[in-house]
């Protein structure tokens, strides 16, 4: 799971981009690493370039559906724990690029 945040990627497990755009290098560098990708954008507006950037190199993204104040994945296992956490992201993943672009454009809002 690529997270934007490092505090984000640490409480699920997963890995940071560090910031709400990825540079070609540490797209290939995850794709080496991982089998299968899941980018999980922070819920504000900064997230959609980061979606269309996942959409282009073929990852899953995941839009869980969090309360309206649970902003990123370390607001969401301080609420719901983290077990409930990573299994919402991944059942909420999708592969489909046009759906993943009408979702994101409520998500990241």
């Amino acid at each position: 799971i690529v997270t934007e945040g490092q505090l984000d990627a640490v409480c699920i497990d997963g890995v940071a981009i560090g910031g709400n755009k990825m540079s070609l290098t540490q797209s290939k560098i995850i794709e080496k690493y991982c089998n299968q990708v899941i980018l999980l954008p922070d819920a504000d507006s900064a997230g959609r370039g980061l979606v269309r950037q996942a959409i282009q190199r073929g990852w899953k993204i995941s839009f869980p559906p969090w309360d309206p104040d649970v902003k990123d994945a370390n607001d969401a296992v301080q609420k719901y724990g983290k077990l409930f956490t990573v299994k919402s992201i991944l059942d909420s993943s999708i592969d489909n690029s046009t759906k993943a672009e009408v979702m994101a454009k409520g998500y990241c809002k």
